[in-house]
Protein backbone atom coordinates (compact mmCIF):
# COMPACT_ATOMS: atom_id res chain seq x y z
CA UNK A 1 0.00 0.00 0.00
CA UNK A 2 1.01 3.49 -1.02
CA UNK A 3 0.38 6.75 0.40
CA UNK A 4 0.37 10.01 -1.94
CA UNK A 5 0.33 12.80 0.10
CA UNK A 6 0.15 15.96 -1.70
CA UNK A 7 2.60 18.99 -1.60
CA UNK A 8 3.99 22.30 -3.22
CA UNK A 9 7.55 22.53 -3.80
CA UNK A 10 8.05 25.78 -4.89
CA UNK A 11 6.88 25.83 -8.76
CA UNK A 12 6.45 22.16 -8.36
CA UNK A 13 3.36 20.64 -7.10
CA UNK A 14 0.98 17.98 -6.90
CA UNK A 15 -2.26 17.48 -7.65
CA UNK A 16 -5.08 14.95 -8.30
CA UNK A 17 -7.84 14.51 -11.35
CA UNK A 18 -10.66 12.17 -11.46
CA UNK A 19 -11.45 11.03 -14.89
CA UNK A 20 -13.19 7.58 -16.71
CA UNK A 21 -11.45 4.80 -18.41
CA UNK A 22 -11.15 6.54 -21.64
CA UNK A 23 -10.09 9.75 -19.80
CA UNK A 24 -7.55 7.37 -18.32
CA UNK A 25 -6.18 5.96 -21.42
CA UNK A 26 -6.22 9.53 -23.42
CA UNK A 27 -3.74 11.26 -19.91
CA UNK A 28 -1.70 8.00 -20.41
CA UNK A 29 -0.81 8.82 -23.97
CA UNK A 30 -0.09 12.12 -23.83
CA UNK A 31 -3.54 13.31 -25.70
CA UNK A 32 -5.42 14.96 -22.63
CA UNK A 33 -8.72 16.31 -23.32
CA UNK A 34 -9.95 19.68 -20.90
CA UNK A 35 -13.05 19.97 -20.11
CA UNK A 36 -15.61 22.70 -21.24
CA UNK A 37 -14.66 24.61 -18.14
CA UNK A 38 -17.99 26.69 -17.49
CA UNK A 39 -17.03 28.36 -14.34
CA UNK A 40 -13.05 29.50 -14.66
CA UNK A 41 -12.35 28.05 -18.31
CA UNK A 42 -11.80 25.12 -20.33
CA UNK A 43 -8.75 23.41 -18.86
CA UNK A 44 -7.34 20.44 -16.61
CA UNK A 45 -9.62 20.93 -13.25
CA UNK A 46 -7.10 18.78 -10.24
CA UNK A 47 -7.48 19.13 -6.49
CA UNK A 48 -4.46 19.04 -4.11
CA UNK A 49 -6.10 17.13 -1.27
CA UNK A 50 -6.85 13.43 -2.59
CA UNK A 51 -10.04 13.78 0.11
CA UNK A 52 -11.73 15.78 -2.29
CA UNK A 53 -11.77 13.49 -4.23
CA UNK A 54 -13.03 10.24 -2.48
CA UNK A 55 -16.83 11.01 -2.87
CA UNK A 56 -19.70 8.92 -4.23
CA UNK A 57 -20.30 12.78 -6.62
CA UNK A 58 -17.01 12.97 -7.74
CA UNK A 59 -16.73 9.16 -8.92
CA UNK A 60 -20.46 9.32 -10.41
CA UNK A 61 -19.87 12.82 -12.94
CA UNK A 62 -16.68 11.89 -13.41
CA UNK A 63 -15.03 8.43 -13.22
CA UNK A 64 -13.85 5.47 -11.99
CA UNK A 65 -9.97 6.63 -11.62
CA UNK A 66 -7.68 8.88 -10.05
CA UNK A 67 -4.76 10.32 -11.44
CA UNK A 68 -2.22 11.95 -9.91
CA UNK A 69 0.06 14.57 -11.57
CA UNK A 70 3.10 16.71 -10.99
CA UNK A 71 2.32 19.90 -12.07
CA UNK A 72 4.44 23.08 -13.41
CA UNK A 73 3.41 26.28 -11.52
CA UNK A 74 5.16 28.77 -13.47
CA UNK A 75 2.38 31.26 -15.21
CA UNK A 76 -0.39 30.14 -12.16
CA UNK A 77 -2.20 33.11 -11.02
CA UNK A 78 -2.62 32.07 -7.20
CA UNK A 79 -5.36 33.61 -5.38
CA UNK A 80 -4.38 32.19 -1.89
CA UNK A 81 -1.77 33.97 0.45
CA UNK A 82 -0.27 30.99 1.87
CA UNK A 83 0.30 29.37 -1.06
CA UNK A 84 2.02 32.12 -2.50
CA UNK A 85 4.66 32.27 0.55
CA UNK A 86 5.75 28.43 -0.37
CA UNK A 87 5.72 28.67 -4.16
CA UNK A 88 7.44 32.19 -3.96
CA UNK A 89 8.72 32.59 -0.52
CA UNK A 90 6.37 36.14 0.23
CA UNK A 91 3.26 37.37 -0.17
CA UNK A 92 2.74 38.19 -3.83
CA UNK A 93 -0.47 40.55 -5.01
CA UNK A 94 -2.76 39.67 -8.54
CA UNK A 95 -1.05 42.51 -9.73
CA UNK A 96 2.78 41.65 -8.84
CA UNK A 97 2.26 38.02 -10.18
CA UNK A 98 0.69 39.53 -13.80
CA UNK A 99 3.94 41.86 -13.68
CA UNK A 100 6.16 38.74 -12.95
CA UNK A 101 4.44 37.00 -16.13
CA UNK A 102 5.11 40.14 -17.75
CA UNK A 103 1.40 39.95 -19.28
CA UNK A 104 0.42 42.87 -17.07
CA UNK A 105 -0.15 45.44 -19.92
CA UNK A 106 -3.03 43.04 -21.02
CA UNK A 107 -4.85 44.06 -17.96
CA UNK A 108 -6.31 47.69 -16.55
CA UNK A 109 -5.05 49.34 -14.35
CA UNK A 110 -3.48 48.47 -10.90
CA UNK A 111 -6.44 49.72 -8.90
CA UNK A 112 -8.64 47.05 -10.33
CA UNK A 113 -6.46 44.94 -9.31
CA UNK A 114 -6.74 46.01 -5.81
CA UNK A 115 -10.07 45.80 -5.58
CA UNK A 116 -10.19 42.16 -5.75
CA UNK A 117 -7.07 42.25 -3.45
CA UNK A 118 -9.44 43.59 -0.73
CA UNK A 119 -12.72 40.87 -1.75
CA UNK A 120 -9.51 38.33 -1.06
CA UNK A 121 -8.80 39.42 2.54
CA UNK A 122 -12.89 39.34 3.38
CA UNK A 123 -13.65 36.09 2.04
CA UNK A 124 -13.01 32.18 3.45
CA UNK A 125 -13.05 31.02 0.47
CA UNK A 126 -11.02 32.44 -2.66
CA UNK A 127 -13.01 30.76 -5.36
CA UNK A 128 -15.31 33.93 -5.35
CA UNK A 129 -13.14 36.29 -6.84
CA UNK A 130 -11.50 33.92 -9.17
CA UNK A 131 -14.70 33.08 -10.91
CA UNK A 132 -14.98 36.88 -10.88
CA UNK A 133 -11.79 37.78 -11.94
CA UNK A 134 -11.93 34.85 -14.81
CA UNK A 135 -15.57 36.73 -15.89
CA UNK A 136 -14.12 39.46 -16.47
CA UNK A 137 -10.95 38.45 -17.92
CA UNK A 138 -11.87 35.37 -20.00
CA UNK A 139 -8.63 35.67 -21.98
CA UNK A 140 -6.45 34.54 -19.24
CA UNK A 141 -7.06 31.08 -20.69
CA UNK A 142 -5.07 31.83 -23.47
CA UNK A 143 -1.49 33.57 -21.50
CA UNK A 144 -1.40 32.44 -18.45
CA UNK A 145 -1.00 28.36 -17.76
CA UNK A 146 -3.52 28.14 -14.97
CA UNK A 147 -5.09 29.99 -11.56
CA UNK A 148 -4.87 28.03 -8.35
CA UNK A 149 -7.50 28.84 -5.51
CA UNK A 150 -9.14 27.42 -2.70
CA UNK A 151 -12.87 26.14 -3.31
CA UNK A 152 -15.94 25.49 -0.30
CA UNK A 153 -15.56 21.96 -0.64
CA UNK A 154 -12.87 20.70 -2.83
CA UNK A 155 -9.93 22.21 -0.69
CA UNK A 156 -7.04 23.58 -3.19
CA UNK A 157 -7.91 23.89 -6.16
CA UNK A 158 -6.03 23.88 -9.63
CA UNK A 159 -7.09 24.74 -12.93
CA UNK A 160 -4.77 23.99 -16.10
CA UNK A 161 -5.13 25.87 -19.29
CA UNK A 162 -1.83 24.82 -20.32
CA UNK A 163 -2.26 20.56 -19.75
CA UNK A 164 1.79 20.44 -21.08
CA UNK A 165 2.62 21.57 -18.17
CA UNK A 166 1.54 18.29 -16.36
CA UNK A 167 2.87 14.96 -16.27
CA UNK A 168 1.25 12.07 -14.76
CA UNK A 169 2.67 9.75 -12.07
CA UNK A 170 0.28 7.98 -10.90
CA UNK A 171 -3.45 6.51 -10.65
CA UNK A 172 -5.74 4.37 -9.02
CA UNK A 173 -9.14 2.88 -9.45
CA UNK A 174 -11.47 4.02 -6.96
CA UNK A 175 -15.55 3.37 -8.09
CA UNK A 176 -18.37 3.91 -5.10
CA UNK A 177 -16.77 1.30 -2.90
CA UNK A 178 -13.50 2.27 -2.89
CA UNK A 179 -13.67 5.73 -1.53
CA UNK A 180 -11.09 5.40 1.66
CA UNK A 181 -7.35 6.48 0.97
CA UNK A 182 -6.31 3.12 2.63
CA UNK A 183 -7.65 1.06 0.15
CA UNK A 184 -6.26 2.32 -3.44
CA UNK A 185 -3.77 0.71 -5.00
CA UNK A 186 -1.66 3.19 -6.89
CA UNK A 187 -0.35 1.68 -10.41
CA UNK A 188 3.30 3.41 -10.43
CA UNK A 189 4.49 2.18 -13.73
CA UNK A 190 3.86 4.99 -16.29
CA UNK A 191 6.37 5.74 -19.40
CA UNK A 192 9.61 6.60 -18.26
CA UNK A 193 10.38 8.82 -20.89
CA UNK A 194 7.43 11.22 -20.16
CA UNK A 195 8.97 11.99 -16.70
CA UNK A 196 11.87 12.93 -18.53
CA UNK A 197 9.88 15.19 -21.21
CA UNK A 198 8.44 16.24 -18.25
CA UNK A 199 11.48 17.76 -15.72
CA UNK A 200 13.33 18.80 -18.88
CA UNK A 201 11.15 21.74 -19.50
CA UNK A 202 10.77 22.12 -15.55
CA UNK A 203 14.64 22.28 -15.11
CA UNK A 204 15.68 24.57 -18.33
CA UNK A 205 17.98 26.81 -17.14
CA UNK A 206 19.18 25.19 -14.41
CA UNK A 207 22.12 22.61 -14.17
CA UNK A 208 19.72 20.56 -12.33
CA UNK A 209 18.52 19.51 -16.42
CA UNK A 210 21.56 17.33 -16.90
CA UNK A 211 20.31 14.21 -14.67
CA UNK A 212 17.82 13.62 -17.12
CA UNK A 213 19.61 13.26 -19.96
CA UNK A 214 21.09 9.58 -20.86
CA UNK A 215 24.59 11.06 -21.64
CA UNK A 216 26.15 15.47 -22.10
CA UNK A 217 29.63 16.74 -22.42
CA UNK A 218 31.19 19.94 -23.10
CA UNK A 219 31.94 20.93 -26.85
CA UNK A 220 33.43 24.60 -27.81
CA UNK A 221 31.58 26.49 -25.09
CA UNK A 222 27.90 24.81 -25.25
CA UNK A 223 26.65 20.82 -23.90
CA UNK A 224 26.15 18.27 -26.15
CA UNK A 225 23.12 15.85 -24.55
CA UNK A 226 22.13 12.62 -25.47
CA UNK A 227 18.45 11.58 -25.15
CA UNK A 228 16.80 8.13 -26.50
CA UNK A 229 19.85 7.98 -28.87
CA UNK A 230 19.83 11.51 -30.22
CA UNK A 231 21.84 14.16 -29.59
CA UNK A 232 21.02 18.33 -29.10
CA UNK A 233 22.60 20.81 -27.55
CA UNK A 234 22.42 23.34 -24.46
CA UNK A 235 24.25 26.37 -24.21
CA UNK A 236 26.06 28.03 -21.39
CA UNK A 237 23.28 28.82 -19.30
CA UNK A 238 21.25 25.09 -19.73
CA UNK A 239 18.87 26.03 -22.07
CA UNK A 240 18.26 23.76 -24.89
CA UNK A 241 18.80 25.22 -27.96
CA UNK A 242 18.68 22.31 -30.06
CA UNK A 243 16.10 19.32 -29.47
CA UNK A 244 17.62 15.75 -29.13
CA UNK A 245 16.62 14.99 -32.76
CA UNK A 246 20.01 14.09 -34.31
CA UNK A 247 21.89 10.98 -34.59
CA UNK A 248 25.18 13.10 -34.66
CA UNK A 249 26.36 16.33 -34.35
CA UNK A 250 29.70 17.96 -35.35
CA UNK A 251 30.53 21.47 -33.56
CA UNK A 252 34.20 21.49 -35.06
CA UNK A 253 32.93 24.28 -37.88
CA UNK A 254 31.35 26.72 -35.17
CA UNK A 255 34.29 29.14 -36.11
CA UNK A 256 32.99 29.14 -39.75
CA UNK A 257 29.18 29.74 -38.55
CA UNK A 258 27.90 26.31 -38.72
CA UNK A 259 26.95 23.01 -37.29
CA UNK A 260 27.13 20.03 -38.89
CA UNK A 261 24.36 17.11 -38.01
CA UNK A 262 23.66 13.70 -38.89
CA UNK A 263 20.04 12.08 -39.84
CA UNK A 264 19.24 8.80 -41.19
CA UNK A 265 22.52 8.49 -42.62
CA UNK A 266 22.32 12.08 -44.53
CA UNK A 267 24.02 14.96 -43.59
CA UNK A 268 23.05 18.81 -43.09
CA UNK A 269 23.85 22.38 -41.44
CA UNK A 270 22.74 24.41 -38.51
CA UNK A 271 24.16 28.09 -38.40
CA UNK A 272 25.01 29.93 -35.21
CA UNK A 273 21.55 30.87 -34.23
CA UNK A 274 20.39 27.04 -34.95
CA UNK A 275 18.18 27.34 -37.43
CA UNK A 276 18.83 24.27 -40.37
CA UNK A 277 20.27 25.77 -43.04
CA UNK A 278 21.07 22.82 -45.58
CA UNK A 279 18.83 20.03 -44.90
CA UNK A 280 20.20 16.25 -44.01
CA UNK A 281 20.23 15.10 -47.12
CA UNK A 282 23.60 14.95 -48.47
CA UNK A 283 26.30 11.74 -48.11
CA UNK A 284 28.85 14.21 -46.72
CA UNK A 285 29.62 18.05 -45.85
CA UNK A 286 32.64 20.06 -46.16
CA UNK A 287 32.35 23.54 -44.75
CA UNK A 288 34.70 25.56 -46.56
CA UNK A 289 34.13 28.98 -45.33
CA UNK A 290 31.12 31.37 -43.20
CA UNK A 291 29.39 31.47 -47.13
CA UNK A 292 30.43 28.15 -48.73
CA UNK A 293 30.45 24.58 -48.57
CA UNK A 294 31.14 21.46 -50.29
CA UNK A 295 28.30 18.63 -50.37
CA UNK A 296 28.60 15.18 -51.81
CA UNK A 297 25.77 13.05 -53.04
CA UNK A 298 26.04 10.04 -54.82
CA UNK A 299 29.69 10.31 -55.05
CA UNK A 300 29.03 13.93 -56.78
CA UNK A 301 31.07 17.06 -55.82
CA UNK A 302 28.92 20.38 -55.80
CA UNK A 303 29.98 23.84 -54.18
CA UNK A 304 27.53 25.57 -52.93
CA UNK A 305 26.98 28.97 -51.80
CA UNK A 306 24.84 29.61 -48.98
Amino acid sequence: MIILNEKIFGLLGFAYHRTNQKGLQFILNKKFIPGSGAYYGKGAYLTYELSSQLNSDMVSRYGEYIVKFKVNLDKVLIFDKDIQKIVYGKELSLWEQLIRFRVDNKFRDKEVMDIYENELSNVDYSSKVAFQFYDQYKFITKILNGILFTGESDGLVLVMYNTTNMYPISYCFSDMYKLNEKDLEWNKSLDKNLFKDYMLSVTSGSKDILQYYDEYGKVNGFIKVLLNNKWGLLDKNFKEVVKPIYDAMDLYNLDKGFIKVLLNNKWGLLDKNFKEVVKPIYDDIKVIDSNKIQVILNGKKEIINI
